[in-house]
């Protein structure tokens, strides 16, 4: 029914994605050669053993060569197609998992037939950084620093998203699948049995990816989710209140306040191809000035603003003091009315 689904589908999210340079979600040629390695944990440590096993006597026949060839094949092609896109998201190259899975059985499992000081020293590597981890998580919170710090250019959230407070259990949790990883790995390292290596390795990661979503810390689900303070908010924010957001939260808040008359600014992020359509562009308020107009003209409405606290300390920081104010904290999110 809408004659601009074509255009929108086909060439805007397809076409340009792949080639525009202002394609959403931008990311460098080489972003996918650095996303592979935590995807691939803790089997990217024996990538040496596993081509190492690959190319043996045992894989040169014709048992499992076709299937190798294909493999490779099936890997590269979407691997090396997705980096050339100027658009990238890591989901785009979750199929190339598959293909690395089979590769790296059938590589570690040649491997395993002989000597192989490759796969000892991979597996030693990964105790070594996991230790490295559970000292750092149990250190952050006998000294109550920062478990990350990064640069906001590497890491898209506050770097304080990743510290604990209160919930103890939550730290223990974390500290007790990497004790758990690292030893099962430390076991298939002295084990002199080949496929009970391949097997503990295989398990050592279990307790952590079963676990690691409810040991999420606090912080995070505040920086993700602007839902626990717009629940809280929502009786206080009038049905007829002008609400102005950013892309970042705008679907949570039309989620959570069953509306879609909001307003953007900071820019349009993925809905920018609808508000430049003629019905849209008067959503978008490109500059303070367009902000100060709907202020002054708002006709006894509140206007109420919702952003991530940073954004609204950073933007909008000479603004007059307000009617109401309430946040989540200085990495979650507020609630602003005039």
């Amino acid at each position: 029914r809408d004659p601009e689904f074509w255009n929108f589908f086909f060439w805007h999210e397809h076409v340009k994605r792949f080639f525009a340079d202002n394609a959403q979600h931008h990311e460098p040629i080489y972003f996918y050669f650095l996303v592979i390695i935590p995807l691939f944990l803790p089997w990217i440590f024996l990538v040496p053993s596993t081509l190492k096993g690959l190319f043996s006597d045992e894989n040169r026949g014709q048992k499992f060569s076709r299937i190798i060839a294909f493999c490779f094949c099936w890997l590269l092609f979407p691997f090396l197609f997705f980096s050339i896109s100027n658009g990238k998201l890591i989901t785009y190259i979750l199929p190339c998992i598959a293909p690395l899975s089979i590769l790296t059985a059938i590589g570690l499992y040649g491997s395993i037939k002989g000597v192989n000081r490759y796969f000892g020293l991979g597996v030693t590597v990964f105790i070594v950084l996991v230790s490295i981890c559970l000292i750092g998580v149990i250190g952050s919170q006998i000294l109550s620093f920062d478990i990350v710090t990064l640069p906001e250019s590497v890491w898209s959230y506050d770097e304080a998203s990743l510290r604990y407070t209160a919930a103890l259990w939550k730290p223990a949790l974390v500290c007790s699948s990497l004790a758990f990883m690292a030893g099962m790995c430390f076991f298939a390292l002295k084990s002199t049995n080949g496929e009970k290596k391949l097997v503990l390795i295989a398990l050592s990661p279990l307790v952590f990816m079963v676990s690691s979503f409810i040991a999420l810390p606090d912080l995070t689900l505040k920086v993700k989710d602007p839902g626990f303070l717009l629940q809280k908010e929502a009786k206080n924010i009038p049905a007829d209140a002008i609400i102005i957001t950013d892309a970042s939260t705008v679907t949570a808040a039309c989620w959570y306040l069953k509306r879609n008359d909001l307003y953007l600014t900071l820019g349009g992020g993925e809905l920018e191809y609808g508000l430049a359509r003629p019905e849209g562009q008067h959503r978008i308020l490109k500059n303070y000035e367009a902000i100060q107009q709907i202020i002054d003209t708002k006709q006894g409405k509140d206007v109420v603003f919702l952003f991530p606290t940073k954004h609204w300390k950073r933007y909008f920081q000479d603004f007059p003091e307000p009617r109401a104010y309430a946040s989540s904290g200085q990495y979650g999110h507020v609630v602003v009315t005039y």
